[in-house]
């Protein structure tokens, strides 16, 4: 049977359902190629899983802007449409389905020859070797785009259920309706099934790549050469992630689902303590540190990095954000809303008057010292220059320019100071997939709903301490568990463990995801600070239009229309 026979495309790469003969392999003279060579030549097969592979988000979307963390400059963001009332079933540029429908089309196809590949004729050990590999990847990148399409595309239908997406692990047969013409799972059995695909994997992969020195059929497949593709301790990590995301309120009517919570402290815990446990964040930033992972060339060696995207070598994310007069576009602007969330360095909010020494004439003295790392403020040095963003300056300042910020802030965190674009110079960037600091997160607050602030259940470790070692690393609040007190309490603790969420995690494709599954308002206005001389003003910069029911993205119009099992989130 030919290829372009068995192996189906999924129309506008998608789970559309309707159908052209789309081929994935290299064509003969004939243009198709079959199965057989595939089973006989291993290297048709890994083209398969690197076309997966090249799915993988390569740089940041900036999603941010559409939420209470930034705005945006630039009038032909996607964004700029959607928080102003486009957003629809017919135009969401939070949708996944086609790219993520067609990379799961790859994978499948590998899944259901993987056991008769001819994977290696040198031995039998060596064929196993490839074969576990291979197949362990395929089973962690099929949980991956599942999951992302749960969470662009799961929630609660117009009947009132929590609905999940169609889960797909075979090929679709266009002539045999019950193969494309799905119904949604509950969103249970779709956590479920992701989360089955990750155990999958972590019993295939190995622990790390790394060479053995000892064996050569091992390193040869499963050395440091292969340093960046999923291996065990990637999937334990996504497998985190997912419990934390569907144990949320937002999918369990309120609460968090206490199961799903211990699962996920489990799996974070797990990686944490392979690092070296909480002591590994230091006051100092040491150890898991430099953590400012963007700050120079030979960031895939710091240890803060468990996965990463491949490298770029260009100026793209300097030229989109420098302020003008250092010859950027300034396009991602944060709000005074995002600055408001970082707390004064003895930990305490802005908020609390009394105990915070907050000074409104000096807002940017004393702060949490992230803020200097990650915001360009009126006065700050960047590059070895004074910003002022003051409404008299003739290129930062506020709105004076179609390249000046909106909010009175300009972008620092992700940007490389030793950037020059006049001229331009080009230095390597990667987008972070999973970072370590993120699995603390993770861990703090599922360990929090499942156990509290101080039981360490079977970690060694509390939510309150994975917290605190986050914080002390950032400088931020006391040196004492006894004058943390504040974070005492599991409201208290997941008031702080969400807002560390928003400053660890900030302009890295978090915040959206996390305000809707927390049941959080998407629809908070953008405000900013204007500053004329020394005086300044808080404004309103952009109001956001989302109605309740987007708390929940839409199925894609079309798949609607052509599939008419597929039911629709409420309110789309």
């Amino acid at each position: 049977m030919k290829t372009k026979n068995i192996i189906l495309g999924l129309l506008s790469a998608s789970m559309a359902f309707s159908f052209s003969g789309c081929n994935m392999f290299e064509p003969e003279l004939d243009n198709t190629y079959g199965e057989e060579r595939v089973i006989e030549d291993a290297s048709y097969a890994v083209g398969l899983l690197m076309k997966a592979y090249a799915g993988l988000p390569t740089g940041y979307d900036f999603s941010e802007v559409a939420t209470d963390d930034a705005v945006t400059n630039n009038k032909s963001s996607e964004y700029v449409k959607m928080v102003s009332g486009g957003w629809s079933s017919l135009y969401d540029p939070m949708s996944t389905w086609n790219s993520s429908y067609e990379a799961i089309a790859y994978l499948n196809k590998l899944l259901s020859l993987a056991d008769v590949i001819e994977w290696s004729p040198d031995s039998e050990e060596r064929d196993k070797l490839q074969h576990d590999k291979i197949t362990g990847e395929a089973y962690a990148l099929r949980a991956y785009y599942h999951f992302q399409l749960l969470m662009a595309h799961g929630g609660k239908s117009s009947s009132g259920s929590m609905l999940g997406v169609p889960y797909l692990t075979d090929m679709v047969d266009p002539e045999n309706e019950s193969t494309w013409n799905l119904v949604r799972p509950p969103y249970s059995q779709t956590v479920e099934d992701i989360l089955h695909d990750l155990d999958l994997a972590i019993e295939l992969l190995p622990e790390e790549y790394k060479n053995t020195n000892t064996d050569p059929t091992a390193d040869r497949i499963q050395g440091v050469k292969f340093k960046n593709r999923i291996d065990s301790r990637i999937a334990t990590a996504l497998k985190a992630r997912v419990a934390l995301h569907a144990a949320s309120p937002a999918y369990n009517g309120g609460e968090y689902d206490q199961e799903l919570c211990k699962e996920a402290a489990k799996c974070a815990a797990q990686l944490i303590e392979k690092v070296g446990g909480i002591a590994e964040m230091t006051a100092t930033r040491g150890s898991l540190a430099d953590y400012l992972f963007y700050d120079a060339n030979m960031d895939s060696r710091n240890v803060e990095i468990l996965w990463r995207a491949n490298y770029v070598t260009n100026y793209d994310l300097e030229t989109q954000n420098f302020p003008p007069s250092l010859f950027g576009n300034g396009e991602v602007n944060p709000t005074q809303n995002f600055v408001d969330a970082f707390p004064m360095a003895n930990g305490y909010p802005i908020t609390d008057i009394a105990n915070s020494q907050y000074d409104e004439d000096a807002p940017y003295a004393g702060r949490d010292p992230r803020l200097t790392d990650y915001v360009i403020y009126n006065g700050a040095k960047f590059k070895n220059v004074n910003i002022n963003t003051s409404v008299d300056d003739p290129k930062d300042g506020l709105n004076v320019l179609t390249t000046s910020t909106r909010t009175g802030y300009y972008l620092k965190k992700l940007l490389r100071e030793d950037v020059n674009l006049n001229p331009a110079a080009g230095r390597q960037h990667f987008r972070p997939l999973i970072r370590y600091t993120e699995l603390f997160l993770i861990y703090a607050e599922a360990a929090n709903e499942a156990y509290g602030p101080d039981n360490a259940n079977t970690a060694g470790f509390s939510a309150r301490q994975a917290i605190r070692a986050i914080r002390q690393r950032a400088g931020v609040g006391g040196t004492t568990e006894t004058s943390d007190e504040y974070l005492n309490s599991l409201s208290n603790l997941r008031d702080i463990i969400r807002n560390e969420r928003r400053i660890e995690l900030s302009f890295e494709g978090f915040r959206f995801w996390d305000i809707r599954r927390w049941g959080n308002k998407l629809d908070e206005t953008a405000k900013g600070i204007k500053y004329q001389g020394t005086l300044y003003e808080l404004i309103d910069v952009e109001n956001r239009v989302f109605a309740p029911y987007m708390q929940y993205g839409p199925i894609p119009s079309d798949q609607i229309t052509k599939t008419r099992n597929l039911e629709q989130n409420a309110g789309w």
